[in-house]
């Protein structure tokens, strides 16, 4: 097995394909430190039992000093975070726009 490509892999959502990856990594050897962050209390709970890596209860502390950061994260949650408010108001519910109102990145 060849050396890990990160030294601390953060993954945001760690639902279906953020858990999948953090397998993989883990399987594969990609990274030393795994840390996973998700805006649901319950899907942090059930992951501490069941996805390899540390499960954070902050985003920021995922995120801290991280090689890279994967968002798994639903499409209209990534369109608030970068200030897309109608995109909160067309029908992304509050759970969706996990990060909440940002200044727009234009």
């Amino acid at each position: 097995m060849t050396a890990p490509v990160f030294d601390k892999l953060a993954i945001v959502g760690i639902g279906l394909l953020g858990s999948s990856i953090a397998h993989a990594v883990r399987a594969y050897g990609g990274a030393h430190e795994i840390a996973l962050w998700d805006a649901s209390e319950d899907v942090r709970q059930r992951a501490e039992r069941l996805v390899p890596g540390m499960v954070v209860q902050d985003l920021s502390e995922a995120v801290e000093n991280a090689d890279s950061v994967i968002l798994c994260t639903r499409r209209c949650a990534r369109r608030c975070h970068a200030g897309d408010r109608a995109a909160f108001s067309a029908g992304c519910d509050s759970d969706g726009c996990w990060i909440g109102q940002s200044e727009s990145r234009g």
